[in-house]
């Protein structure tokens, strides 16, 4: 967020990462699920950053939802995420148009240009 502050952005971001997540209980599961689900469909920009220390099998699978739709996507990947080469491989089939970034920093700028236009106000 701070870095969309930095440059401007009047994005407002939705993180679907809690802090103390209770891993083995199904209801707050199917809510977190439902939760995600509807935000990314209703988002005007998507960014999905994939770091070095996690696979994150349910952002893959977000991604090829997404780049299916056709849904506008800012996407990095840490140089070290272990399936880079799989991000990068899928989108080159499937969505050419969309570049992988190798920093947060450039994708969250890559973001913030797909961003649609501020209504302006009428005088």
């Amino acid at each position: 967020m701070l870095q969309l502050d930095a440059i401007g952005s009047p994005a407002v971001v939705l993180n679907p990462r809690r802090d103390d997540f209770p891993v083995g209980q199904v209801e707050a599961a199917r809510e977190q699920t439902a939760w995600e689900y509807e935000h990314l469909r209703i988002a005007d920009v998507i960014l999905f950053w994939f770091c070095a220390e996690a696979v994150q099998p349910i952002a893959l699978y977000e991604l090829g939802a997404h780049a299916a739709r056709g849904t506008r996507l800012a996407i990095g990947t840490h140089p070290d995420y272990p399936r880079r080469l799989d991000v990068l491989e899928q989108l080159r089939h499937a969505r050419p148009d969309v570049t992988v970034h190798d920093s947060l920093q450039t994708t969250v700028r890559a973001a913030a240009k797909l961003l649609p236009a501020a209504p302006t106000a009428r005088p």
